[in-house]
């Protein structure tokens, strides 16, 4: 009696349309082909990963110009409001300036003035406008601003309320020039003035007997000066 035969084996692998039956060898090569397409798609996974990554870098990137950007346009606007600024106290200094022109075109005309007394007169306009006005001491020495140069100072004087020391040593100041500082020089808080090497002479002792009279003046230097004794004489009567 012949024995029954043995079943024959079968393998059900799936594929991309049915199941089959596969001997070992289509076995073997079906396992290669799906191990080469699992590795396509490992490849395929990898590459778009990649290309996500590189999204994240580019948006990273962009986000930080946008930082940058805001940061630069925060500058920008810090910058803008302090020309602004700027512009504002240019225009409060310009305002000023044109002041200061109107009442030195109202004490001294400039234009029947010697080419030299304009340049002084002006030079000396300058250094007051320019000068600190909480300055307790102002000098203008040796540069002969003359009658003209005077007339200027004593127009600014006002204007520095902390001033306790004046020197207007040889400048070539005459009568005119000290009767135009006399009465701003009153009001004012000037312990020392230097008066030394002009030409004030014995005409201009009356107007210096009056500022010394009615300011807290502690020292005065008068010294060459074309003071004779009759101009001496008045002086001393106040001090």
């Amino acid at each position: 009696m012949n024995s029954p035969k043995s079943p024959r084996h079968r393998s059900f692998i799936p594929d991309d349309d049915d199941d089959a039956i596969l001997d070992p060898i289509q076995l073997m090569q079906h396992l290669r082909n799906k191990e080469s397409q699992l590795a396509l798609l490992v490849i395929d996974y990898d590459a778009l990963s990649a290309k996500f990554k590189t999204t994240d870098d580019r948006e990273k990137v962009l986000i930080d110009k946008v930082a940058h950007q805001k940061q630069t346009i925060y500058a920008l606007e810090d910058e803008a409001e302090k020309r602004r600024v700027d512009m504002e106290l240019m225009r409060e200094e310009f305002a000023s300036a044109k002041l200061h022109v109107v009442r030195l075109q109202n004490i001294i005309d400039l234009k029947n003035a010697s080419e030299t007394a304009r340049v002084k007169s002006w030079d000396v306009f300058r250094r007051l406008y320019t000068l600190d006005q909480e300055s307790d001491e102002l000098a203008f020495e040796n540069v002969k601003i003359g009658d003209e140069g005077a007339m200027i100072v004593s127009s600014s004087m006002d204007a520095f309320t902390a001033l306790t020391s004046l020197s207007l040593a040889g400048n070539n100041i005459g009568l005119r020039g000290i009767d135009a500082l006399s009465v701003p020089l009153i009001e004012t808080k000037l312990r020392i003035i230097n008066f030394s090497h002009n030409w004030l002479g014995d005409d201009a002792a009356p107007t210096l007997a009056v500022v010394i009279k009615n300011t807290g003046v502690q020292t005065i230097n008068l010294s060459s000066n074309r003071i004779s004794c009759e101009g001496a004489v008045v002086l001393a009567r106040v001090l």
